[in-house]
C-alpha cells in the first residue's frame, strides 16, 4: 500500500470511529477498548511494523481531536 493510500486508509478509520460515536451512539468506552486492544500489542507490532507507534499516535490524536470538537 502506497503512503498515500495508508493516509486516505487512516482518515477514513478515524472519521468511522468519531461517526460511531455522534451518529450511532458508541461509548467512548467501546471506542476506546477496541483502540486500547493494539495498543497493549505495540511492541510486538512495532517488530512487524516499525511506523506502528508513529502511525498508532496520529490515529488517536485525531480521533480524540475530533472527538471533542463533536461536543461543541
Amino acid at each position: 500500500m502506497s503512503p498515500c493510500s495508508q493516509e486516505k486508509a487512516r482518515d477514513l478509520i478515524i472519521k468511522l470511529l468519531a461517526a460511531c460515536k455522534k451518529e450511532c451512539g458508541i461509548t467512548a468506552d467501546v471506542i476506546a477498548g477496541a483502540v486500547g486492544e493494539p495498543i497493549g500489542m505495540l511492541d510486538d507490532l512495532a517488530i512487524d511494523t516499525p511506523m506502528a507507534p508513529k502511525l498508532l499516535g496520529r490515529g488517536l490524536h485525531s480521533v480524540t481531536f475530533q472527538l471533542i470538537l463533536s461536543h461543541f
